[in-house]
């Protein structure tokens, strides 16, 4: 994954980008406001991102060693974050 795909996922998720004087990549973790590394951040929105599949009913595939999430209602696969994107479009249709 990109380094511009992973700031896009950690922004989708409401982390802020918080560089330091360093040249280091923090991100300010939402709801604690926390400094975090990069890496470290988005290891936590990749779990969070893997909870909300799983509890909107998406399935995890692994095919051939790459991991797709099948979509409950019409069983497509797709990667993890276009499935988050996905399930957070329809959230916001059904609300």
């Amino acid at each position: 994954m990109s380094e511009g795909e992973v700031a896009e996922r950690l922004r989708s998720s409401g982390y802020v980008f918080a560089p330091s004087r360093a040249g280091k990549h923090y991100w300010e973790q939402p709801g604690t406001r926390r400094l975090l590394p990069e890496a470290h951040a988005f290891t936590l929105v990749r779990e969070e991102e893997r909870q909300l599949l799983s509890e909107a009913g998406w399935v995890p595939v692994e095919i051939e060693g790459d991991a797709y999430w099948r979509k409950p209602d019409s069983g497509r696969l797709y990667p993890q974050g276009p499935a988050v994107d996905v399930q957070r479009a329809q959230k916001e249709r059904d609300a």
